[in-house]
């Protein structure tokens, strides 16, 4: 049987994805080609209710370093039960299974994207029953190297100075009647740090990479 060697290549890398993203970077982890502080990944989602069904609108502001976008990976938190990419005229899209019963959404780009071009990309996702705030770990992958916005902010640390954030939302609760709030926050998760290690490695074979 013959074997694609650059698909089992591009299977590896998300295997990688999957593995760092299921641990919390510290704040002084730093990773090669790092981004503008103001030119992070977001999320913005079209609700914030809990249970609801959310339309998350991803935006890259840029490439990496001069170089073209040429695949964006997101992986999905495992409190979201539901998710799926919306179609998308320039993108191709597939949900690849990750541990844990979570899933990792993602989106290649039919051409490359250049470097000062920005990048919308959407999920249709179901929203956890309980608040809080979700952390959706991305991997940019670029035409020469890549961006692994990886990072969230222990307790106490200015999330501003984070190099390479993970875009993050937060879930609101049902008040006393049943209704949600309809707030919406878009940052960084301030949290304790897991594993470090482990994707201390990845990255570092990341930045080896030619």
């Amino acid at each position: 049987m013959n074997v694609d060697r650059r698909h089992l290549s591009t299977r590896a890398r998300r295997a990688a994805l999957v593995v760092a993203a299921g641990v919390v970077l510290s704040v002084g982890l730093s990773v090669g080609l790092a981004a503008p502080a103001a030119a992070h990944v977001t999320i913005s989602p079209s609700t914030t209710a809990a249970g609801e069904v959310a339309v998350l609108r991803v935006a890259v502001e840029h490439g990496c370093e001069d170089s073209a976008t040429t695949e964006v990976a997101i992986r999905i938190p495992s409190g979201i039960s539901e998710a799926a990419p919306a179609p998308h005229p320039l993108w191709e899209a597939e949900t690849v299974p990750a541990p844990e019963g979570s899933t990792s959404v993602v989106f290649r780009a039919d051409r490359p994207v250049p470097d000062g071009q920005a990048i919308e990309l959407e999920l249709e996702v179901r929203l956890p029953e309980t608040g809080g705030t979700l952390v959706f770990p991305t991997v940019q992958t670029c035409e020469s190297g890549e961006l692994a916005w990886l990072e969230t902010a222990p307790d106490g640390t200015d999330p501003e100075r984070l190099e390479l954030p993970a875009p993050t939302i937060v879930v609101t609760e049902a008040d006393a009647d049943g209704r949600s709030t309809t707030s919406l926050a878009v940052g960084v998760l301030g949290a304790g740090v897991l594993g470090t290690a482990v994707v201390g490695g990845v990255l570092a074979r990341q930045r080896r990479r030619p």
